[in-house]
């Protein structure tokens, strides 16, 4: 079973990466409870307008979040699950 990211999820991160920046250690942290918790720590590097974001997981996940990493970066990411437009 997958976790079911919705606009909760979502509206949360949009929110908590405000004010974040890198250089300065002030990140957002979020985690995505389940039967196997997904935490995530999120900072904007204002000086290069991107952004950096930190997965912790179980040690048997790593590969599929690499891979969805490796598809998010290639293809970006969009509210609409089936959508290929970065940064909406």
């Amino acid at each position: 079973m997958c976790y079911a990211f919705d606009d909760s999820d979502s509206e949360a991160i949009s929110n908590g990466i405000e004010g974040t920046e890198a250089e300065s250690d002030r990140r957002f942290d979020y985690e995505f409870a389940g039967v196997e918790s997904l935490s995530i720590s999120i900072a904007n590097d204002n000086g290069t307008f991107m952004t950096h974001v930190y997965i912790s997981s179980p040690l048997h996940l790593v590969e599929r979040v690499e891979t969805a990493l490796n598809i998010a970066a290639n293809y970006g990411l969009s509210n609409n699950r089936w959508g290929n437009d970065k940064g909406s």
